[in-house]
């Protein structure tokens, strides 16, 4: 693995979600595969409006119980800190592939370190974005509230689901 170097100039990046295939890029899934989550950094919780009773987080809106009306909804993604060392920098993939597949998250070695992966060797920085909504009734947010891109298309995924950034 290399060491940690800065970002490339021009390098472009979607994490998250990733919208046609109904899960997150398999670059981002752990040596287990995709229900292997060690290594991503991608949760749901909640909070009363000072901050107090902080919910456990989730992977997924819909595992969220318990949250105190009113309070906050946040939602925090942590970048992939792992890159191939050779995409996405200047427009060198062909037509039609993404920007998820240059990057990857690290994946705990078993000794309790995070390193990344043979195929995305380079360390990147990371930044983290955070997202809060405020909000008044539980119930109603839990059971009428998602995102606009779980419906894009017409689509029908689980509340929540499809959080990305670009």
């Amino acid at each position: 693995v290399e060491p940690l170097g800065p970002l490339e100039r021009g390098l472009k990046m979607i994490w998250g979600f990733k919208a046609g295939t109904g899960k997150f890029p398999d670059t981002y899934c752990g040596p287990g595969g995709c229900d292997d989550t060690t290594g991503r950094n991608f949760n749901w919780y909640c909070s009363a409006r000072d901050g107090s009773n902080q919910s456990s987080d989730q992977a997924d809106f819909e595992s969220l119980s318990g949250c105190p009306s009113p309070g906050i909804l946040s939602v925090r993604m942590g970048t992939p800190t792992c890159w191939d060392g050779n995409h996405d920098t200047d427009g060198s993939y062909p037509e039609g592939k993404d920007h998820y597949s240059h990057l990857a998250f690290p994946h705990n070695d078993g000794n309790g370190s995070f390193v990344c992966p043979a195929t995305h060797p380079k360390q990147i920085n990371s930044f983290t974005i955070l997202v809060a909504w405020g909000y008044d009734d539980w119930d109603r947010v839990h059971n009428d509230w998602w995102l606009s891109s779980d419906r894009f298309n017409g689509a029908n995924y689980p509340r929540g689901k499809t959080y990305h950034t670009d």
